[in-house]
Formats: structure tokens, sequence, C-alpha cells
């Protein structure tokens, strides 16, 4: 298990006061959040638990998947060699987020949980818009991409600018030690985290 992932003593609180902080109350939906030791803690909000629950665990296996894969692996590396500390993820689940968001961490500075926006639509599809956004044929590029923002964030950047240098830096340096193809991927998903940062930085000054 990776180290991104803790076990606190008392998961059904922590997972209950993490996802019913204010900024979220404005999302009626409800959600489910997987806690690392397996269980579940499905929101008193929830109106279709089935849903909630079949997307949450899809989203625990995204993730899963991201930290045993090449990239995921070199994330976390070049996190800790840049001298940054992730903040433990309690769990890993689904919220609705409106309509312009594919995941989020919710954080409290101590832990945190990450989830995927879901109102219906959750976040393969979601993945897969995104990734047309850009015009991307490959939805996984973009999969790898939005979890790397995500765990970015877990690695104490705040602003959505400040965290999209950090991912441009990160697919930068992969696609300096990568050849052909890979490099290819890296150097676009590089190119995109900075086509990100330039908007960020444009609503942040408005």
């Amino acid at each position: 298990m990776s180290t991104l992932l803790s076990h606190p003593k008392t998961i059904d609180e922590t997972l209950s006061n993490l996802y019913l902080l204010p900024q979220l109350q404005q999302y009626s939906m409800g959600g489910a959040v997987i806690g690392n030791d397996g269980q579940t803690y499905i929101s008193p909000d929830s109106d279709r638990k089935y849903a909630h629950i079949q997307e949450a665990q899809a989203m625990k296996q995204t993730v899963n998947n991201y930290l045993s894969s090449k990239v995921g692996k070199e994330f976390v590396r070049y996190t800790k060699e840049k001298g940054k500390h992730f903040t433990p993820i309690v769990g890993i689940g689904t919220k609705d987020l409106g309509e312009n968001t594919v995941a989020a961490l919710i954080t409290n500075d101590l832990e945190a949980i990450l989830v995927s926006n879901y109102d219906g639509k959750g976040i393969e599809q979601r993945t897969k818009e995104m990734a047309q956004n850009y015009g991307l044929l490959d939805t996984q590029m973009m999969l790898d991409y939005v979890i790397t923002h995500e765990l970015a964030h877990a690695a104490g950047y705040k602003s959505e600018a400040e965290t999209e240098v950090f991912v441009k830096d990160f697919y930068t340096q992969l696609a300096q030690n990568s050849s052909g193809k890979e490099q290819e991927k890296y150097l676009v998903l590089a190119s995109i985290a900075g086509l990100r940062e330039e908007q960020a930085y444009q609503s942040e000054s408005n």
C-alpha cells in the first residue's frame, strides 16, 4: 500500500468530518467514500446509494492503478525529491461537485479524501470528455493527468496555478528521461499543464 494512504483511528468520524466540510454543502446529491480499511461511508444526503458505491469503487481502483503505474511511482518519487510531503489520504470516493469538475481533493490540511465528481456522470465519462477537449484520443493519458493534479494538491500546492506549474515540471522531467512515443505523450501532458497554468493565473488575477 502506498504511504499516501493512511488508516485513521476513527474512520467514520474522519470521513464524515471531511465529507461535510462547508464548501461541499452547496451540492445536495451526496456520495460515498471508501476508507483505506475497506469501510464504506455513505453520506446522509445520498439520493442514489448503489450508484455512489459503484462510482466510489471505480475511483478507488483508478487511484490504486495510478499509484502502481510507472507515472504514479515516478510522481511520488519526484514529489519527495522536491522535499514535499503528502497530506495523508484516508479515503477515496465520489461526491457531487458541480458541472465543471472531474475530481477533487477535500482536505482540512491534516487529512484528505480524494473524490471523483458524480452527478450521474462519473470519472470515466468526465475524463473522456476532458481528453476530447484537449484533442486527446488516449483517455488513460488524461486520467493519469487528473490524478497527478489532485495528488499535487495533496503535496501542498493550494492554488490551481502553482499546482499546474508542479505538474508541468513533473511531466517535462519525465519527457527528458524518455524517448519516442512515450516522450511525446509526456510532452503533450506538460503542454496541457502549461495551458491550464496560464488560464489559472488569468482567473486568479481577476
